[in-house]
């Protein structure tokens, strides 16, 4: 009991940089990109998801090129982006989808939402996530992981108070 208790003051310490990583499609990704700006322009670190290279840079939820048969280094691609994600939600406090204004969330941001309850619930010795939510969900489901419903100019705000 002594252990959790530490790690909790260490996310309330505001001598602790708080960190986010932004769950979100990447149908969203231009209004993702301008979060983290503000996040990392008020002094918290912002980890966002990364495109890899078989996905178009202007469309990053589209792949460059048309698969006319599966090939084994994109689905390797993918599966990189997909751990390198769950790295970076294993590496921050707090755990902000992004649904872009429509409350939307697909599988893959279902599947981090699932993963940042799981270690909170089965690891006690990581340090505690919180996730938010930029808007109430459209999947009712999915509203059960959302401790809070914070927009993302409060949780600029709340986080970077916590800095001062």
């Amino acid at each position: 009991m002594l252990r959790k208790r530490t790690i909790f003051k260490l996310f309330v310490n505001p001598m602790v940089m708080v960190s986010v990583v932004v769950c979100s499609s990447f149908r969203f990704y231009p209004e993702v990109i301008k979060l983290q700006r503000r996040l990392e322009e008020s002094g918290i670190r912002c980890e966002i998801p990364v495109p890899n290279q078989y996905l178009d840079p202007r469309e990053p939820w589209k792949l460059k090129e048309r698969l006319i048969e599966p090939q084994p280094e994109v689905f390797r691609a993918m599966w990189k982006s997909i751990r390198d994600h769950l790295a970076r939600i294993g590496s921050t406090e707090v755990v902000y989808v992004f649904g872009g204004g429509e409350g939307y969330v697909g599988n893959g941001v279902s599947s981090e939402m699932g993963y940042a309850h799981g270690i909170r619930k089965f690891n006690p010795l990581q340090r505690p996530r919180t996730v938010l939510s930029s808007e109430s969900l459209v999947d009712v489901a999915m509203r059960g992981y959302v401790e809070e419903v914070v927009s993302s100019e409060v949780l600029v705000g709340r986080l970077s108070s916590l800095h001062c």
